[in-house]
């Protein structure tokens, strides 16, 4: 199962907590750090473009190593990246999309990613392109869930009825 969640939804603790779960995290793929941040936490790294530059082999790398991990009975969580749902899209794949409403996200987000470490410079881009961000990660799902309280990416997944496809 494919599924791309909005930041701050707790993606990386689910997979820490679950072996059938793996968080495949676009960093690692999409970008090339100096040496200076390469003893660097992810989520220090997220918006950090004065340290890396752009991997040539992105998103094909990163979608090659996904269709890999796709072929086992896994969860598959990956964050919101224009490039890599469209290079899906262009491979015939579709996705779940789990994101917070705009009301929840000003709520309880901008708290997350501070409490977590993330960079100004990457709060104030989630901020600032908070609507694109959602339109991107909508474009190719079969199943959209908006999330209108403060709760993470585990209690939504327990809760959710995929049946009828809501909450």
């Amino acid at each position: 199962m494919l599924i791309f969640v909005f930041s701050g939804m707790g993606k990386t603790t689910l997979a820490q907590d679950n072996p059938n779960i793996i968080d495949l995290e676009t960093l690692k793929y999409e970008w090339i750090y100096d040496d200076v941040a390469k003893d660097w936490h992810d989520e220090e790294l997220k918006g950090r473009d004065d340290v890396r530059k752009r991997n040539p082999d992105f998103p094909k790398n990163y979608v090659d190593f996904l269709e890999k991990q796709t072929e086992e009975q896994i969860m598959i969580l990956c964050p919101t990246n224009e490039l890599v749902i469209d290079e899906l899209i262009d491979r015939g794949y579709s996705y779940t999309a789990i994101y917070p409403s705009k009301k929840a996200f000003e709520k309880y987000y901008l708290d997350r990613f501070n409490e977590r470490g993330n960079s100004k410079v990457f709060i104030d881009m989630l901020t600032l392109n908070f609507e694109e961000y959602i339109k991107i990660l909508k474009k190719g799902s079969a199943v959209n869930i908006e999330i209108n309280a403060d709760i993470f990416l585990n209690e939504v997944l327990n809760n959710f009825n995929w049946k009828e496809k809501k909450i």
